[in-house]
């Protein structure tokens, strides 16, 4: 009788070592995903008549004008504002004075001179005030700003006024005044001291 208790008590020992070696044990893992996303250039050409303010928060934008006369200022306000990561910005201008039409649905209506002779000088027949504090005009026509964007900033104007010659003939009756603008921009992280000296700018 003995002998069998202890071989019965044997093989419960043995039973028990066995069940240990399938015990389940708690334990936790985990992976750290780190993502790292690139900035982007983004920017609003803005032409306002006022610009924000606090009596006009949201600003006048400009808008087309009819009967302008010699001798006459408008208030044409050009600014740029950076909503994507930090640039530099450049704008471009052109202006023409055309016959009455439009140039583009009409091909053979003709430019008008820019410039006319007053008193043996010659002088411009549209006068545009730029910022040349803040601005710096480059070898290849562009205006560059003084400094890179930060996101949300905008530039001080590139100009805020443009002004018909009060000697302006006959000739000029009824004319089309265009001036237009156009802004790029380019990251300035890692790309140069300033605008004038940075590379990648868009493709002209």
């Amino acid at each position: 009788m003995k002998k069998k208790l202890l071989a019965l008590a044997v093989l419960m020992i043995c039973a028990s070592l066995i069940s240990l070696g399938t015990l389940a044990y708690f334990n936790a893992e985990d992976t750290a995903h780190n993502v790292i996303t690139t900035s982007g250039v983004e920017i609003d050409l803005q032409e306002w008549k006022e610009l924000p303010s606090a009596e006009t928060p949201e600003g006048v934008p400009f808008a087309d004008l009819t009967g302008v006369m010699p001798g006459e200022k408008v208030s044409k306000i050009v600014t740029v504002k950076n909503n994507g990561g930090a640039a530099y910005v450049r704008v471009w201008v052109s202006t023409a004075i055309s016959e009455p039409g439009d140039p583009i649905t009409n091909p053979t209506i003709k430019n008008l001179p820019l410039t006319m002779e007053v008193n043996g000088e010659t002088v411009e027949v549209i006068e545009i005030n730029y910022n040349t504090e803040k601005w710096t005009q480059g070898e290849d026509g562009y205006w560059y700003y003084s400094r890179a964007l930060k996101t949300g900033e905008t530039t001080e104007p590139l100009f805020t006024t443009v002004e018909f010659h009060k000697l302006m003939g006959n000739a000029y009756q009824n004319s089309v005044t265009r001036v237009d603008v156009s802004a790029q921009a380019v990251q300035s992280a890692n790309n140069g001291e300033s605008a004038l000296d940075a590379a990648g700018w868009p493709e002209t």
